[in-house]
């Protein structure tokens, strides 16, 4: 395995370097400057973002970096960039950790997902969520409940849809506000109301514990 090096620390695997860079924001928590609080981690960093893919155009105004909890995950903690406009700008820190990018066929499936989020919200809303439809156990309150499609997986719901309407996935999109979700551009906006269509007719939803929904078996490309 490829050594990853970011300053003077060495990291043999890429996990490795994941695991230290989640510590590093754990140790510092929320906070409106990185570089006041901690120089050491400040530097670390910045010298980790600059393995990001479009690290030139995400640092032309770099003054500092904050963090913030994670919009989509309340466990999680977020990095931004503070600008020295005061503007901010989103930063995967986990895609400078991979030195590449999301591809354009995952960039089109979060997009169709932010699309299906009203039927994935107002299914869990009214739905038992005490016990996993899988093994049966129960579901504690503070414990990540997850919506699975059951049946036809969402992989195999996108690639039917596909075939079916012949579409050509776009190879641009937009960042919704505050969350920074993938979402189509407007011209490309009727293919997610198309597929809002399709997904409230072909899909069928069920409550899982998280283990269940992590390690079932999952669908494969024909």
């Amino acid at each position: 395995m490829t050594k990853q090096i970011i300053g003077n620390k060495i990291f043999k695997t890429q996990t490795e370097l994941e695991v230290y860079t989640r510590k590093i924001l754990t140790d510092l928590g929320v906070t409106n400057s990185v570089k006041f609080k901690n120089d050491e981690y400040f530097n670390f960093l910045l010298l980790l973002c600059k393995r990001h893919p479009n690290y030139d155009n995400k640092f032309k105004q770099f003054m500092d970096f904050t963090i913030s909890y994670n919009k989509l995950n309340k466990k999680g903690l977020a990095l931004n960039i503070l600008n020295n406009d005061g503007s901010f700008t989103e930063i995967s820190w986990r895609i400078c950790v991979l030195e590449k990018c999301k591809s354009i066929k995952t960039l089109f499936n979060n997009a169709l997902r932010e699309n299906i989020m009203n039927q994935i919200l107002d299914f869990k809303n009214n739905s038992d969520l005490s016990f996993c439809r899988e093994c049966n156990s129960l579901i504690d309150k503070n414990t990540n409940i997850h919506i699975d499609h059951y049946q036809i997986q969402f992989k195999q719901l996108v690639e039917d849809f596909l075939k079916f309407n012949k579409i050509i996935i776009p190879i641009e999109y937009n960042k919704k506000e505050v969350t920074f979700q993938t979402i189509f551009k407007e011209k490309d906006s009727w293919i997610g109301k198309l597929f809002e269509t399709y997904h409230s007719e072909h899909a069928t939803l069920r409550v899982l514990c998280e283990t269940c929904n992590l390690t079932r078996k999952k669908y494969k490309s024909k």
